[in-house]
């Protein structure tokens, strides 16, 4: 009976051994590189079996987290503390973490550390040493014994077998008193009968003590693996809801992240379309600038175009006028040369007529351009009026000049002298006249107004290049060439001038 009840107790030890567990944790803090830097690494052992577990430095954004190139746990950082999660616990049972923290000042501080881990479906929470900073290296260890209670079985026993057996001796020896009557032989045939019953009744005792005991140990069994069930459940509903959190928290980070990188977008798309419309901006001020300044300096070569052409009419006006006075002289030597000469006269009024009508003609279809011109310039903003004056004023030095020639052409022409032969006076059409001459130049125009380059001739006079179109006998047909040219080719300044 007591060997029963021993193995029970020793049974019970072993049981209650299995489920303690020591684990001991350890802080070596070290100071790091900068000012208020620091690097810790957390030694836990006396994980043998671990499933999972949790380490939180409760540790708040005041202070910078930095991560360790040893540390390839999760982390998770918020306002509030850092946190690391360990899905494999080493077999070895010894887990290290390493982490740094730059302070933010070099005050005190004292951060709790709260390590979590979970074995065989069942949580335990161990609070370790805090981290004390206070400029100086330390070593800080926590440890804790976790030792979950079990239901014992109740060791006490009611009757022992000694009390039981001092009880039936009593009761032989009343018997024997009131029986010493009786002979030796019955007396011994009794006590080998109550011998036997004793054995019996302690039989029957052991067994109903064995019985309970069995009752006992069962229903301590059944009880322990009921509130195992509801631990393992209850352990398995935390741990379902711990990882949920984690996972909320994951996702609420996916989305903060999201967030971060679609802010990023467009952010950038802004600063980029901003450069771009800051381009546009630079580019249009260049082409504007480019602009002006190539109206200016073809303003600038017109106005040296027209005084090269003012310069050169004046000497032909001095030549003309040493013609004239040599004309005069002949004519006064000979008499014979007045038929002829008013005949020729006669012949240059026609041609002076002809070129009057083409003058008006001339002068009313520039006077109709000048016109839509000045329609279309009074619509453009103010900073084309100077170029507006610039053309009129052009347009009409060109009629001016174009009515000097043709007075020219007409005085020479009654300064020749007679000639019974048709007169051989060629007649052309003056595209440009040109101060600063070059190929380049005269090829850009062709194109620009759809005429072959080999088409027109080329006429130094001076310092001017004259660039002509067409060759006619009368100013008739050099007319007709000029309106083609307006007409087909939109070249509206130019005019008949003869060809030498």
């Amino acid at each position: 009976m007591l060997r029963f009840i021993g193995s029970i107790a020793l049974t019970l030890l072993f049981v209650q051994g299995v489920f303690c567990q020591e684990v001991i944790g350890t802080h070596e803090i070290q100071p790091g590189l900068e000012a208020n830097e620091y690097n810790i690494k957390t030694t836990i052992r006396g994980l043998e079996g671990v499933d999972i577990a949790r380490i939180k430095y409760v540790v708040n954004d005041k202070h910078t987290y930095k991560s360790s190139p040893n540390n390839s746990l999760f982390s998770d950082r918020n306002e509030a503390y850092i946190k690391f999660y360990i899905m494999a616990v080493p077999v070895t049972g010894i887990l290290n973490v390493e982490l740094g923290i730059l302070l933010s000042d070099g005050g005190e501080y004292t951060f709790p550390v709260e390590f979590q881990y979970s074995k065989n479906e069942e949580k335990h929470v161990v609070n370790l040493s805090k981290l004390n900073f206070s400029g100086e290296e330390n070593v800080l260890v926590a440890e804790e014994i976790t030792t979950p209670d079990l239901p014992l079985i109740d060791d006490e026993i009611e009757i022992t077998e000694t009390e039981e057996k001092e009880t039936v001796q009593e009761e032989i020896m009343v018997e024997e008193v009131s029986d010493s009557k009786v002979d030796a032989k019955e007396m011994e045939a009794k006590k080998l009968e109550e011998e036997r019953l004793i054995k019996e009744q302690e039989e029957k005792e052991l067994l109903a003590i064995k019985e309970a005991e069995e009752a006992k140990v069962k229903a301590a069994t059944e009880l322990a693996n009921q509130q195992e069930a509801d631990r393992l459940a209850k352990v398995k509903a935390e741990e379902q809801a711990q990882l949920e959190a984690i996972a909320q928290e994951k996702k609420v980070e996916e989305e903060r992240l999201v967030k971060e990188q679609a802010e990023k977008e467009l952010l950038a798309n802004e600063e980029a379309e901003e450069v771009k419309v800051k381009a546009a901006t630079e580019l249009a001020n260049q082409q504007e600038a480019d602009r002006l300044a190539k109206v200016k300096a073809e303003e600038q070569a017109k106005l040296e175009v027209v005084a090269q052409e003012k310069k050169a009419e004046e000497e032909r006006s001095v030549k003309e006028q040493a013609e004239k006075e040599l004309l005069a002289n002949e004519e006064a030597e000979t008499k014979a040369q007045e038929e002829d000469v008013a005949r020729k006269a006669a012949e240059e009024a026609k041609v002076k007529a002809a070129i009057e009508l083409a003058n008006q003609q001339e002068a009313d279809r520039l006077a109709k351009v000048k016109a839509e011109e000045q329609a279309q310039l009074e619509a453009v903003a103010q900073e084309k009026k100077v170029e507006e004056e610039r053309l009129v004023k052009e347009q009409e030095e060109k009629e001016l000049l174009a009515k000097k020639e043709t007075e020219r052409i007409t005085k020479e022409q009654a300064e020749e002298k007679p000639n019974p032969i048709a007169s051989k006076t060629k007649y052309t059409v003056q595209l440009l006249s040109l101060s600063r001459f070059s190929e380049e130049r005269l090829g850009i125009f062709c194109k620009k107004h759809k005429l072959p380059v080999n088409s027109v001739k080329k006429r130094q006079v001076g310092s001017l290049m004259k660039i002509t179109y067409g060759e006619a006998n009368t100013i008739k047909e050099a007319n007709l060439i000029q309106e083609k040219l307006i007409r087909d080719n939109n070249i509206n300044q130019s005019f008949v001038t003869y060809l030498k």
